[in-house]
């Protein structure tokens, strides 16, 4: 749990305290939440520990919350009169040191806005000779905090920092063993590359399981700050198709939470690198086994297959897919012999209507899985029930789903009398938010939006959701043709009309006149609804654009 911990707490703590620019717009920023400060100190407090042992720091962590004073001052007392009383030579830290850290913990409690920014290691190894040296490849600290930048560059002198590595005559170095330093490392490339080795071998274990988390979590740090070549990050995850550890996987993850938009572009760049992913999860889940099968399971191994089997399937991994579809089908026809535990229902619900291979009229499927979990919804009147309908993906399915939706409307399958109208509009915008981006069913959401729209919701509310989930320039300029012959060609035709009707009939006649009255109204009533829509059309163009030159730093270097 305290490895967890580390990769939990203290890995976030540095991706947020930090100056860098990892903007999609190419512009530096600075996030500032004063909470970030004090996570740190959790960091700081470990760091501590390290120093004066886990004993000492223990035993003053109990004095400190047994005697109730809350001030850091009396557990700084505390800790000197512990080390006073000892006579251990190993405990290698002054009352100097003490000072220092108590000063630098104070400084993150109460002054926040002074911040003390991380720095990053960058290891060099002259591979002639056999030594190595480190510098700071920045500094990133305001003039008011320099000396706790130190102490915390300073303190990790005092253990020993670095592991070297054997593989024959290829050793590499890893430095600030488990993580007990608050920095990151960059190593030399030869490094990095005999490190990538290394991890890929079957003595991977060797390294301790929080450098191993470290490793990933620096080097895709390093790489989204355009610190290290692509190429390095992906040689080196390839490792963990072998990794069953939580905690090392756990950066990985986050990796996959940041990239998560790369998988929703169709381009075949991405597409590899979604492969990539995909061949390291089904090796992952092909050690684990999709089931629970053991009851004395660590509960880490099972947020492990948990986790892999949501972006194995998200990724649209065909064995994980056809693998929630056999749990369901197997659920539904004996509930109560295969149960599903509570934190795999929504998976195997999703998941298993992800793959659907008749039309949703097909009469002869009526007891297909579709149809008995759109049967239990209706019983339990849940509305997620309602939400896994919408799961398949195929076009030839979703189409014809859409055309029932529409509550208001005689063949509604989804018409129940306790669905609220704000249930229906929820419901019908998450919908189109799934599958705005498949073609066929962007075609038709376009061309029938007017017959399958609640009432109760604007046009304007649906293309907004449309434009922000599609992923391609080529539908965006589809959607903005179809808005532009809708709107500004459906109204000069409109125009040209009384144009013509004018030629025949008096200027003055009331038939002419309520034309161009009508035409007048709507144009002033559409301007601001038009010029919204054009606007966030050309906002997502931008974003698309910027997303992809994005993008193209993590994947250029792939071969």
């Amino acid at each position: 749990m305290m490895d967890l911990f580390v990769v939990q707490i203290q890995q976030e703590s540095l991706h947020f305290d930090t100056e860098y620019n990892t903007s999609l717009y190419n512009t530096s920023f600075n996030i500032f939440f004063e909470h970030y400060s004090y996570i740190k100190v959790y960091s700081v407090l470990r760091i501590l520990q390290e120093m004066i042992t886990e004993e000492i720091f223990w035993q003053s962590i109990r004095i400190y919350v047994k005697d109730n004073k809350p001030t850091f001052n009396y557990f700084d007392e505390i800790m000197k009169n512990r080390i006073r009383t000892l006579s251990d030579v190993d405990i290698q830290i002054s009352i100097y040191d003490l000072t220092r850290i108590k000063q630098l913990i104070t400084t993150l409690l109460t002054s926040p806005i002074k911040r003390t920014y991380y720095i990053v290691m960058e290891i060099v190894r002259d591979y002639k000779v056999y030594y190595y040296y480190t510098k700071p490849i920045k500094r990133l600290i305001s003039n008011l905090n320099k000396s706790a930048d130190d102490f915390i560059s300073t303190s990790d002198k005092l253990r020993n920092n670095y592991n070297i590595h054997n593989i024959g005559p290829d050793n590499f170095m890893v430095y600030n063993p488990e993580q007990t330093g608050y920095y990151r490392v960059n190593y030399d490339i030869e490094n990095w590359r005999r490190m990538a080795s290394y991890l890929n071998s079957t003595n991977y274990r060797e390294i301790h399981v929080l450098n191993r988390a470290q490793i990933i979590d620096d080097a895709f740090h390093l790489m989204i700050t355009n610190q290290l070549n692509s190429t390095v990050f992906w040689n080196i995850a390839k490792y963990l198709s072998q990794e069953t550890d939580y905690v090392a996987w756990y950066p990985m993850f986050k990796a996959l939470e940041y990239l998560s938009n790369i998988f929703l572009f169709q381009e075949r760049i991405y597409i590899k690198i979604k492969v990539k992913v995909l061949i390291l999860l089904n090796k992952l889940l092909d050690s684990l086994k999709y089931n629970e099968l053991d009851s004395n399971e660590h509960d880490l191994t099972k947020s492990l297959r948990m986790e892999a089997a949501k972006w194995a399937c998200n990724l649209d991994g065909r064995i994980c897919i056809e693998t929630a579809q056999h749990n369901l089908i197997s659920h539904l026809e004996n509930p109560e012999k295969n149960t599903l535990l509570p934190w795999w229902k929504e998976w195997t619900y999703c998941q298993g209507l992800k793959i659907l291979h008749y039309p949703l009229s097909n009469e002869s499927m009526k007891d297909s899985p579709w149809w008995k979990v759109y049967r239990l919804g209706k019983e339990k009147f849940k509305t997620k029930f309602l939400k896994y309908l919408s799961c398949p993906e195929d076009s030839t399915f979703i189409i014809p789903y859409l055309n029932l939706i529409k509550h208001d409307s005689a063949p509604s399958i989804i018409f129940l009398k306790d669905f609220s109208d704000k249930d229906y509009i929820n419901y019908f915008l998450f919908t189109i938010a799934k599958h705005a981006r498949t073609p066929a069913v962007l075609d038709f959401i376009l061309h029938n939006l007017k017959n399958i729209k609640p009432k109760q919701i604007s046009e304007y509310a649906t293309f907004t959701v449309i434009i922000n989930h599609v992923y391609s320039t080529d539908q965006l300029q589809k959607i903005n043709d179809f808005l532009t012959d809708k709107f500004f060609n459906g109204m000069q035709v409109k125009l040209n009309e009384c144009k013509k009707l004018s030629r025949f009939l008096n200027e003055r006649n009331m038939k002419v006149e309520t034309c161009f009255t009508e035409l007048a109204e709507n144009f002033t009533c559409m301007q601001p609804y038009t010029s919204n829509i054009v606007s966030k059309l050309q906002m997502r163009f931008f974003e698309i654009k910027s997303q992809q030159n994005y993008f193209q730093n993590f994947v250029k270097y792939q071969q």
